[in-house]
């Protein structure tokens, strides 16, 4: 019996030692998901940042740290087999909170991912930004008040919230005296299971960016059960540390039997050191996860250098929109765009006036794209034309405006964007389509000399709404967006562009008259504004949201990670100074201008199947009500013999 127990005791503790998950061979990241199935879920941890599809998210701002210039003295440190990790000591409370936070959450531990000293792969930090790694990487983790344990949370996408500072070394700049205290402690603790009580100071807001730029997601905790319960809030800017600091960590061993070192058949996928350095806690890091469809937005602390471009319009600030007459007297009169279309007050055309289009809008054009600083404007470079009635007009470029995007968990909201409204409705994106009247010269009436498509496109996440010529074409120009995220950045578009992709299949369209919605508002523009809107992808809306509308060299890092802000103010105005977003107009007074819609009839292909199938019902119906009355005449007479015969056989029977 004391032997069958001794076996189930064994056999057990031998599940539990080969269950325990490891970064390197048997049990390692690909190996994850059998032992805590959360780890192969579709919102894991850690992920590469792409920088170029980030979203700055105006709801976000600097993080407000409270008792972080409290000493960490007294916290317990360890090794734990996986990570050297400080416990914060009790007694004390680490509160975070802030805009973008719901809530205030406490801080529990921090700990560290490291590369191995003599590491071949990629790796060390956990999270990559571009695909590049850092030396290290810590993690500070916060669970959310009240809670106090990740059971109660791991249901939860905010439950916990975690801030990830990437450490890089850099022996020109010497030991970080911040970080010194932190290192020596872990150095304690050699092997798994050693405990050192930390007892020189360490201030934990010390360990953090002077700048306090930084991404945010929601993924998981890297390491199982890997809940996905993570807000993740990675500073941009790394900390510097030596590389006898880094090495610090590296001297740390796991120290597991021999029997347990990895062999050449299970070797890990990802090319991490095995064998006998399957005892050296380094390399403890995942791989990065697919981001599936999620948002990486960021908050951004800088300064701009402020421009004074001698009477520069902008859209916001003392040369806004208010403004523009002070230097432009047109942008003041009183035939001025956009406008907003009142639907109940728009008659319609007494005859649709189709805009007849060349077949080379058809066609495939190439281009130049550039920021201007007030939009990204494509340049058309092929001959594109379209007549209305007896006027030409040439295609010489297109531009957008848009709004500003907030990340709502999984969700993309837009604050306003188009420039002319339906009912007083923004859409987030509206794209105009410039072109020049071929017969103008020589004619002293202006009021025609261009000519503008307005179309409006609306963002979804359904594919199923999704134009996807539309889209695809969006997209062709927004990939070429990191190259000119600045000011006066252009770029050559190597890529065919089909115009009359970006259209709608309907071409109903709004017309008046007014001016460029830009100054020098000259009152020259003859609109026709497309009243059925585009449906696109959501992610070419936020590709809109990484441009900028100051020069690169105008911007640094600004030093703003230990500062406490008014939890009142959703974004840095800093931020906002720079953003190339919400770049529209105000709409203007209409007046005694008339606004009509030509509204597109049904093709004349879909009248001839429609006369088809009517003359067919007709044909049939009114062979039904022949084929009834020639039934009921039959039965009229059939009827009317045979009561006759009845009658005549019933007299002779009686007379019998």
């Amino acid at each position: 019996m004391l032997k069958r127990i001794l076996l189930l005791i064994f056999v057990f503790l031998t599940v539990i030692e080969g269950s325990e998950w490891k970064y390197k061979g048997t049990n390692g990241p690909q190996d994850w998901d059998a032992i805590a199935p959360a780890c192969g879920s579709t919102a894991q941890s850690p992920i590469d940042i792409d920088t170029g599809e980030v979203v700055p998210d105006e709801a976000l701002h600097f993080l407000e740290y409270t008792g972080y210039d409290q000493s960490l003295a007294g916290g317990k440190i360890f090794n734990n087999g996986h990570t050297v990790q400080l416990n914060f000591p009790g007694g004390k409370e680490f509160k975070l909170s802030g805009m973008g936070f719901n809530g205030t959450y406490t801080a529990l531990q921090l700990h560290f991912h490291w590369r191995a000293a003599n590491s071949t792969i990629d790796g060390g930090s956990e999270h990559s930004v571009n695909e590049k790694y850092y030396d290290a990487e810590m993690h500070i983790v916060h669970i959310k008040d009240p809670y106090t344990s990740t059971d109660e949370i791991k249901n939860m996408s905010n439950g916990l919230a975690v801030i990830g500072v990437f450490l890089e070394v850099s022996d020109s700049k010497g030991d970080n005296p911040f970080y010194e205290n932190l290192l020596d402690a872990a150095a304690q603790c050699k092997a798994k299971g050693d405990e050192f009580t930390l007892e020189k100071d360490v201030f934990p807001i010390s360990l953090l960016p002077s700048c306090g730029s930084y991404y945010r997601y929601f993924g998981s905790l890297t390491t199982p059960p890997c809940y996905e319960a993570v807000q993740w809030t990675l500073y941009k800017n790394p900390v510097t540390i030596s590389n006898r600091q880094l090495k610090l960590l590296q001297s740390l061993r796991v120290n597991q039997a021999s029997s347990t070192t990895t062999t050449g058949s299970e070797a890990p996928l990802d090319g991490r050191q095995h064998g006998n350095d399957d005892d050296d806690l380094s390399d403890n890091f995942r791989p990065t996860q697919p981001l599936n469809g999620r948002v990486v937005t960021a908050f951004y602390d800088i300064d701009v250098a402020e421009n004074t471009g001698g009477g520069e319009w902008h859209y916001q600030g003392s040369h806004g929109p208010d403004n523009w007459s002070d230097n432009d007297e047109e942008c003041s009169k009183n035939k001025q765009s956009p406008v907003n279309f009142k639907t109940d007050a728009i008659q319609p055309a007494d005859s649709y006036n189709k805009l007849e289009f060349s077949s080379s809008y058809s066609s495939e054009t190439t281009g130049s794209l550039v920021n201007n600083g007030h939009s990204v404007m494509f340049a058309i470079h092929n001959e594109m034309e379209f007549e209305d009635g007896e006027k030409k007009f040439v295609a010489q470029q297109l531009h957008f405006h848009w709004g500003s995007a907030k990340i709502e968990g999984s969700d993309v909201v837009w604050n306003e964007g188009s420039e002319h409204t339906v009912n007083g409705f923004h859409y987030p994106i509206e794209m105009h389509i410039v072109h020049g009247n071929d017969d103008a010269e020589g004619d002293d009436d202006h009021s025609d000399d261009l000519a503008v498509l307005g179309v409006f496109f609306y963002i979804t996440k359904d594919k199923n709404l999704v134009s996807e010529k539309a889209d695809e074409q969006l997209e062709k120009l927004t990939s070429y967006f990191p190259q000119t995220q600045y000011k006066d950045e252009n770029v050559d578009v190597d890529v065919d562009l089909t115009l009359m992709d970006l259209l709608p299949t309907n071409k109903s369209y709004y017309r008046y008259s007014g001016s460029l919605t830009t100054p020098p508002c000259s009152e020259s523009v003859v609109w026709s504004v497309f009243s059925n809107p585009v449906y696109v992808s959501y992610e070419r809306f936020l590709a809109f949201q990484t441009l900028y509308k100051v020069e690169r060299h105008e911007i640094k890092d600004g030093n703003g990670t230990m500062s406490v802000q008014p939890s009142d103010v959703t974004m840095d105005d800093r931020m906002k100074s720079v953003l190339l977003v919400n770049n529209y107009r105000p709409v203007q007074d209409l007046g005694s201008r008339v606004v009509v819609i030509n509204i597109q009839p049904p093709a004349s292909s879909d009248l001839d199947v429609a006369a088809i199938v009517l003359w067919t019902l007709l044909g049939a119906a009114v062979f039904v009500a022949l084929l009834a009355v020639m039934l009921f005449c039959r039965n009229k007479r059939s009827s009317h013999k045979q009561a006759k015969y009845s009658e005549g056989k019933l007299t002779e029977e009686s007379k019998a």
